[in-house]
């Protein structure tokens, strides 16, 4: 997207960076509002997958609108390390 700022997009990877490096974290996850074209954008350029549409999931007052649902997974991250997952149990013995 052309229209995102060079160093916005610079700070998100860092962001980024440390949050899976520092934190072990496995899994980013970001809102956006759909009609927010320059902040999905972002989201677009960093990679990050759009998962779904949240209908109605912002208010403002009386304003309502949808959200979008971006992710990204450490193993999806150039230069991220995948913590070590455990496989889940049953709930149900």
């Amino acid at each position: 997207d052309s229209t995102t700022h060079p160093s916005l997009a610079r700070s998100a990877r860092l962001f980024i960076d440390t949050v899976f490096a520092t934190f072990g974290v496995f899994r980013l996850e970001a809102r956006s509002v759909e009609a927010n074209d320059r902040g999905n954008g972002v989201f677009r350029k960093l990679g990050a997958t759009r998962e779904g549409v949240l209908r109605g999931g912002f208010h403002d007052g009386d304003i309502v609108g949808d959200q979008v649902m971006w992710s990204i997974l450490a193993s999806e991250w150039p230069g991220a390390t995948t913590p070590r997952t455990k496989t889940p149990r049953a709930l149900v013995s």
